[in-house]
Parts: structure tokens; C-alpha cells; sequence
């Protein structure tokens, strides 16, 4: 009974997490002419916003009372101004400094997003990966394979896996060429040098990189500091947590600026020897261009991530999970995963003229890593070894550890230009990427593994693609007595070029591994309306969107029986609202699937399973979101959102392995729930902040029945699970003169101990005449805590 009291009282999410006042105000210039694009932030932090075509600005934030610094073109020192939350300020510049940064998304097209900036998530960015710092958005599930949020972690939007959400930072793709999927791992604290998060749910808009399926996921790193300025983050916490990073900056030194992180987090995990151990840098360095008249940037950046995690990838077997839910089976002492991954980025962003401006970014990223394992009684013959005679006996099996290799490299140039005058927008954009990937294996270790196989590859298998788009944007505003109505066109044509060694029949008519090349050409037209009345947005689209199989589905397909791109129809229709106080969205869609790879346990004509095709799936849906703000002086906040969903197969064939009898056994399924994707999320947060000095939030997640495998069967899938968690902070940087910052979060996970799994897989056989279906979980930590300190000087 006090679980639903309290739920009651937390159901909520915000759009923008502890937002709770809202500012406007105008900028002019002398003429009292609006000033479009002028950069206004809030002084000494990183969370801002820009003026649009009437040089209008809106943003919240958690204190009554601000200080804000408008910047524009390249003059010196920005104009600080306080403003309050009562009030409309017209604010006139004579001179400011250029503060421009690539604008990929816009909220002028008619796209189901949420935007979180790096001041909503300060408090509880104390070690824990992004997909558990953006699960309080609406659809987002995230896991951990440790179960506390630190090493592998993923995110799932609207039941649609890593591989189908796009990721892109400052436009530039990150996921991965081959998988198609992100590891976070690789980007340990990245969080503390983005500025801002805009997540697109759906197929949105045009963007670099794979298809979204299912998400777009956008980052956008941290601007460059006006004044110089060290920071200390620290935070300690359960399962001997530790997170140490420190930030650094020079402000201007006349057209330049510069900043950096260093970053290290280690953690035991909540898993047995689930463990890791994670070191960043980022830094960045920028330089003023052009003229008053026509701004522009040169900016540098470069960040690095290294992780060495021990694996727990395994899972817990459901018989396990009463006995003992920390349970990993791996023993051996080196069973890790170690990678590291550098991203290098050179961003370009100038006024041509008064109405035109391009981006351009030229990226490159080094991958190097492997993942090390004891491997019991594996047949020589798998890695090229002739069995051995010993003492007059032949051995064809050993102990043995191994090592699995991945060296890539992935470059290219992405780019865009827009046109902006009176009421018309095009934008022309794209990119061409290319990625290197180096797969092989070798044995460092064996009780019967000859000499001269030691360090040597037992296998190696190169793969090249290429991806090339272009894409084009336009809006017109039509603008009549009751608002803007805003029709939009986005056209794209992708073209992807993968070369790999794949399964063949060779001129003998055996299968082996043999070259092979696969050329894909998409085109994705997307379009739609926006009507925009003030307080009141209604939107409505489609969106067509193509996607490649991904490297294992190549690969472990025979060359006749390739696997054909899926297909994505998304419909989209949405209204929202907003004031000082209140703010709603209800928004409906329907993604209608073609032809979407599932797995359905078959195995192929040469022994592996693979997935297939399916004609017909689809997601229909409604997200529903609200955010009221009250009290005597504002100091109560109540944020909540909730997705309603049907995500079906319409018909499918399971295949099961038969023991007995050789082969595989069949069964036929008719709308049958999509794998991994509940039909009810929801979830939120209640926030007191009496004053400055002291903020308390409550927040809860709800997560409904999941199932493990396409077929709704109730012996194998996710309970429901509804989980609370505690954050507080303090800011004490007034009270003590010689410091800017010192604050203190206190985060607490899983308040009422909630046992629970957030992430599982299952298979079945037939053995001695029984059809036996394993299950594997993925438990989270029952109740934990994490307690930060950041110490700022300027």
C-alpha cells in the first residue's frame, strides 16, 4: 500500500529532468533589430539556448532568479544581465563573442523529441553510463550487465535494441559500422563534457550514420569556457564505486579558448567480479573566425576512452536467481574485455552571408581491443591444430585461453549548409564514411597447444564498408492570425557498400569462407506539418526510413540465403503545450515494420543461427507527459509520462533443436509481442527546492512484462518491476568566497530494494523427449548509493 501511495505521488519524467522556471526575453542591437542566434547562457554553467528569427529566447531553469550571459559574433566579453522568472527582458547588445556551434536537429520539424541539458542531470552524473542518466525520458529502458549502471549498458526506446538507435556527436555517427550498435563502455564519463542530449523517438529526421529504427540519439559536447576555471568531481559509493574527474579551462586568451577532462572510474559491480576500471580525456580547442558581420568557429576536439571490465555477459540462469542473483560463471581471472577507442573531430562553422551557413566536420576514430577467455576442452581442430599424439594416445582437445581481436578504423566528412531567409529554410547536408575493421583470433595459452601456435591467428576475417548520404531539409512558415502552420520536406538517398568474408560454396562445392560484397541504395522521404499557436504545437509526419543487416547476419549466412534490408513506415502525430507553470504532451505513432530481422532460433544450411526476415511487425503507441510547477515561491515541481504500447509480429515460424531425433522442430506464431518490448513504461519525479541551497527529488520507473522471445509465451519473460530512487543535493558555493562551486549530490537506487531483472535471452531444445527452454536474467542492485562532491574555481 505505500508503494502505490508513493507512486501516486512520483508518477512523472520529465522532458527536462528538475526544470522548474521558465525565462524569456529578447535580444536587439542597436536598432532595436532582433538578433537571430545570439547565444544566451546561463553564467557559469553550460546549459543556454540561442534566439530564433525574432531574437526570442526560452529556457528553464531550477532557481526563481538568474544570471544569464548573451553572447553574439566576435566582440569582447558577453553582456550579463539578471533576469527573473516573472519577467520578459529585452536586452540590447553592442558587443559579444562568437559562440556558434552545429545545429543538427531543429525543433521547427515536426520529429517526437525530448532535450536534456548537462545542469538536468549534474546531480546524478556520479559514474553511472548515459543510458541509466537518460531512463527517466519517456520509452527508454536502460540495463546494466553489472547491474549498477557502471561498465556494459545499454538503452532500448520504444523496445528497439542499440542497433536501431542512431547516435551522433556534433553530427559525426558513433555506432559502430559493423554491429550497428554503441558500447558506452568505451565513453566512460562522457556525460561531463556534454552540453546537451536531444533524443528523437521515431525514424525523425535526416541524419548521419545507420538508420534509426527505433531512436535518434543526438550529443552535443560542451561549448568553450568565457573565463578560466577548474573543477574537481569525486564521488565514492557501493560496491566500492570510485569516480575522480577534473575539468579545466582557459577562457579566452583573445580568439582562442581551450578545455579538458580527465576522468577514472573503477567499480566491483553488483555481480560477482563483475568489475571495471575506466579512464577518459576530452579535450577541446576553438578559435574565433570571420567578422562581426559574418562569425564563424574552428574548433578541435579529441576524446579518448579506455575500459577493462570483467565480463558478465553471461547472465544468471532463472534457477539461479533464488540461490544467488550476483552469480557469474566465469572464474578465471583474466575473463575481461579490454578496448580502447580515440575519436578525433575538426568542426568548421561560418556565416557566408547573412542568410547562409555551413558545418562541416572532418572525424576520424581508432579502435584497438580484445576480449580474453578460458576456453574448456575445445576441439584442436577449431583453430587449425592437428590432433596430437601423446604417449601413444591422440588428444584432440585442450584447455586453452584465447583471444579475440578487433582493430578498426572508421574516417569521413559530414557536412551541411543552410539556407535561412524570411520564412523559407533548405538545408543540404550528408556525408561519406569509411571504416576498416580487423577481426582475429589468437591463442596465448594451452595445456596441449603446440609452441609454434602461441600468438598465432587461428583466424581472421577484414571487412571494409562504405557510407555515403545526402540529404535535403526545407520549411516555409505560413504565417496567419491564429499561428504558424509549417510544412516540412526532408528527402535522403543512402547508398552502403560492405565488403566481408562471408560463408560460400568454393569451386568444389564446399562451404568456406570466402570474399563477398553486398551494395545497398535507400532513399527515405519524410515529411510533415507542424502548426505552431504560441502555447499550443500540433505536429504531424511519416517518415520512411531502410536499414542494412548488420555483420553477424552477413556473416553467418550462407552467400544464397542473404539476408534483405528491413523497411520502416513511422507515422507520428503529437500536441503539445506550455507555459510558466504547466507543461503536456500527448503524442501517437505507428511504425509499420517491412521485412524486420528477428530471431527466431533457426539454424541455417550451415549450422549457425541467424535472423530471418519477417514480412510483417509493427509498434503502435502513445507517450503521454506532463510537468506542473507550484508552491508559494515555485518550490514544488511534479514531472510524469507514460507509454502505452502494441508491438506485434504477425506471424512467425520458431524453430527448436531436436536431440533426438537430429534437426529442428517448427511451431507457427500469430501476433505474438515483439521480443524485449513492455506495453507499459512510465514513470517520474517529485522535486522540493525550498531555496538555492537544497533541492530533494524522488523518482520512480515502471517498467512493464517484457518477453524474452517473439513468441508472448508467460514461462519466459521479464516481470514487470517499479523502482524508486532518491536524489539530493546541496550548494554551498555562496556561503564560501574563495570557491565558485561546492556541491554535494547524494544519490540512492532502488529505495525499496526492489529485486528485479531489466534484461534477459532464452533457447530451446528437445532432449529425452522434453521441450526444455533455458532462461538467463540480467539482475540489477537492490539498494545502493553513490555520494558526489564538486569543487569549481574561476
Amino acid at each position: 500500500m505505500n508503494k502505490l501511495i508513493f507512486f501516486a505521488l512520483l508518477f512523472c519524467t520529465p522532458s527536462i529532468l528538475f526544470a522548474q522556471y521558465e525565462f524569456s526575453g529578447k535580444v536587439v542591437d542597436t536598432d532595436q533589430s532582433p538578433i537571430i542566434g545570439a547565444t544566451v547562457r546561463i553564467e557559469n554553467t553550460s546549459e543556454g539556448t540561442i534566439t530564433n528569427e525574432d531574437g526570442i529566447f526560452s529556457f528553464t531553469f531550477s532557481e526563481p532568479t538568474t544570471t544569464i550571459a548573451i553572447n553574439y559574433l566576435i566582440y569582447d566579453g558577453p553582456i550579463v544581465r539578471e533576469i527573473s522568472a516573472n519577467e520578459f527582458l529585452t536586452i540590447q547588445l553592442t558587443d559579444a563573442s562568437v559562440e556558434i556551434e552545429p545545429v543538427f536537429i531543429s525543433a521547427k520539424y515536426p520529429i517526437t523529441q525530448n532535450t536534456v541539458t548537462a545542469s538536468d542531470f549534474a546531480s546524478q552524473n556520479l559514474g553511472q553510463d548515459i543510458p541509466i542518466l537518460l531512463e527517466q525520458l519517456p520509452s527508454v529502458v536502460s540495463t546494466s550487465d553489472a547491474g549498477a549502471g557502471i561498465g556494459y549498458s545499454a538503452l532500448r526506446v520504444r523496445g528497439s535494441d542499440a542497433t536501431r538507435v542512431n547516435v551522433t556527436v556534433n553530427g559525426i555517427p558513433l555506432n559502430d559500422s559493423e554491429s550497428q550498435g554503441l558500447f558506452w563502455v568505451n565513453m566512460p564519463d562522457f556525460a561531463s563534457s556534454t552540453e546537451k542530449l536531444t533524443l528523437v523517438r521515431g525514424a525523425g529526421s535526416s541524419t548521419n550514420g545507420a538508420g534509426a529504427f527505433g531512436a535518434s540519439l543526438h550529443l552535443e559536447t560542451e561549448s568553450l569556457n568565457e573565463v578560466a576555471f577548474a573543477e574537481y568531481n569525486g564521488a565514492a559509493g557501493s560496491f566500492s564505486t570510485v569516480k575522480n574527474n577534473l575539468q579545466f579551462g582557459t577562457g579566452k586568451l583573445g580568439k582562442w579558448s581551450a578545455n579538458g577532462r580527465l576522468s577514472k572510474i573503477t567499480s566491483d559491480g553488483y555481480i560477482d567480479r563483475a568489475s571495471a576500471d575506466l579512464q577518459s580525456y576530452f579535450v577541446q580547442v576553438g578559435r574565433a573566425l570571420g567578422s562581426k558581420e559574418l562569425p564563424g568557429e574552428l574548433k578541435f576536439i579529441t576524446f579518448k576512452g579506455h575500459e577493462e571490465t570483467y565480463q558478465a555477459w553471461y547472465g544468471v540462469r532463472e534457477d539461479q536467481l533464488a540461490v544467488n542473483r550476483t552469480f557469474n560463471p566465469y572464474t578465471y581471472e583474466n575473463q575481461v574485455d579490454d578496448y580502447q577507442q580515440g575519436h578525433y573531430q575538426l568542426l568548421w562553422n561560418q556565416n557566408l552571408s547573412p542568410s547562409l551557413t555551413i558545418n562541416t566536420g572532418l572525424h576520424y576514430t581508432k579502435g584497438q581491443g580484445f576480449f580474453e577467455e578460458f576456453r574448456e576442452e575445445d576441439d584442436l581442430e577449431d583453430y587449425g591444430i592437428s590432433p596430437i599424439t601423446i604417449g601413444g594416445e591422440t588428444i584432440s582437445t585442450s584447455d586453452l585461453v584465447r583471444r579475440r581481436w578487433l582493430d578498426n578504423d572508421f574516417y569521413g566528412l559530414v557536412a551541411s549548409s543552410t539556407y535561412n531567409h524570411e520564412d523559407h529554410e533548405f538545408t543540404l547536408g550528408g556525408g561519406w564514411n569509411r571504416y576498416l575493421g580487423d577481426h582475429f583470433g589468437e591463442i596465448i595459452r594451452g595445456e596441449f597447444i603446440p609452441t609454434a601456435e602461441i600468438g598465432e591467428q587461428y583466424y581472421q576475417n577484414d571487412a571494409t564498408k562504405q557510407d555515403f548520404n545526402i540529404y535535403g531539409k526545407y520549411t516555409y512558415d505560413f504565417r496567419t492570425d491564429f499561428g504558424i502552420v509549417r510544412p516540412y520536406v526532408d528527402l535522403q538517398y543512402r547508398n552502403v557498400q560492405y565488403d566481408f568474408v562471408g560463408l560460400a560454396l568454393d569451386g568444389s562445392g564446399t562451404i568456406q569462407n570466402l570474399p563477398q560484397s553486398v551494395s545497398h541504395d535507400f532513399f527515405n522521404p519524410k515529411l510533415g506539418t507542424t502548426f505552431d499557436f504560441g502555447q499550443h504545437q500540433l505536429y504531424v509526419s511519416y517518415s520512411k526510413a531502410q536499414k542494412e543487416p548488420n555483420r553477424d547476419d552477413y556473416t553467418d549466412s550462407p552467400q544464397s540465403l542473404l539476408p534483405t534490408p528491413e523497411e520502416l513506415n513511422d507515422f507520428e502525430l503529437g500536441y503539445q503545450f506550455g507555459n510558466r507553470r504547466n507543461q503536456a504532451s500527448v503524442n501517437g505513432y505507428f511504425m509499420d515494420y517491412k521485412n524486420q530481422l528477428v530471431i527466431t532460433g533457426q539454424i541455417n544450411d550451415v549450422g549457425e543461427y541467424s535472423r530471418i526476415n519477417v514480412p510483417n511487425s509493427y509498434r503502435l503507441g502513445v507517450e503521454l507527459a506532463g510537468q506542473t510547477t507550484f508552491g508559494n515561491q515555485n518550490e514544488f515541481t511534479i514531472n510524469a509520462n507514460a507509454a502505452l504500447s502494441r508491438n506485434k509480429v504477425e506471424e512467425f515460424t520458431e524453430y527448436i533443436d531436436d536431440y533426438d531425433n537430429g534437426g529442428q522442430q517448427t511451431i507457427a506464431h500469430e501476433e505474438t509481442d515483439l521480443a524485449l518490448s513492455p506495453n507499459l513504461i512510465a514513470g517520474g519525479s517529485f522535486t522540493y527546492q525550498p531555496n538555492e541551497v537544497v533541492k530533494a527529488s524522488l523518482i520512480s520507473k515502471f517498467v512493464g512484462d517484457q518477453y524474452l522471445d517473439n513468441t508472448s509465451s508467460e514461462s519466459r519473460k521479464i516481470n514487470s518491476y517499479w523502482v524508486q530512487n532518491l536524489n539530493l543535493t546541496t550548494s554551498l558555493g555562496n556561503y564560501i568566497p574563495s570557491l565558485h562551486t561546492v556541491d554535494v549530490n547524494v544519490l540512492i537506487n532502488n529505495l525499496f530494494n526492489e529485486e528485479y531483472e531489466s534484461n534477459g535471452y532464452t533457447f530451446g531444445y528437445i532432449y529425452g523427449g522434453e521441450t526444455t527452454y533455458e532462461n538467463y536474467y540480467f539482475p540489477q542492485a537492490g539498494t545502493n548509493y553513490l555520494v558526489g562532491l564538486t569543487i569549481r574555481f574561476e
